[in-house]
């Protein structure tokens, strides 16, 4: 994992988050991600919504194509967003309310992106696979999710 953060912490540069270069950032991260997540069964999605004042905006991703926008509160990373925490599904059509952007996916994983206390963007992955996603895939995300964080969305106050 250390290497995985090293790897984050030297591809995105903490001193521009302005909104080009946060997205240039946030696309080197994903195969970063893919990397980190290279040991989940049937990976076939991975990549960022980012938060659009009522809205998930979709961000850079590797895999299918994907929803555009998503509700606060609607679907797994609508859920994320709302109650500021990781969300791990093992089988998404036991999960009330799914958004099926992709009819194959089977198990999904969101880790929301918190800057000063707030969500700012999501890092969603899907797998055909159920039960893909294990507690320790979700921990290592989040700590992908901090550096993330503090790389491309934090602002100074002054």
């Amino acid at each position: 994992m250390n290497s995985i953060v090293s790897q984050l912490e030297a591809l995105l540069d903490p001193w521009n988050a302005q909104l080009p270069v946060r997205y240039a950032g946030l696309s080197n991260a994903i195969p970063v991600l893919r990397q980190l997540l290279g040991a989940v069964r049937g990976l076939n999605w991975v990549g960022f919504y980012v938060v659009d004042s009522s809205s998930l905006l979709l961000g850079p991703f590797f895999g299918n194509v994907a929803c555009v926008r998503i509700s606060y509160g609607a679907g797994v990373c609508g859920k994320a967003w709302k109650e500021k925490k990781s969300i791990l599904v093992p089988d998404v059509r036991l999960f009330s309310g799914h958004i099926a952007c992709d009819a194959n996916s089977r198990s999904e994983l969101v880790v929301p992106i918190v800057s000063r206390g707030q969500v700012v963007a999501l890092i969603d992955a899907d797998s055909v696979v159920t039960e893909a996603f294990s507690l320790e895939d979700a921990q290592v995300v989040e700590q992908a999710a901090a550096v993330i964080a503090e790389r491309l969305f934090y602002v100074s106050a002054t």
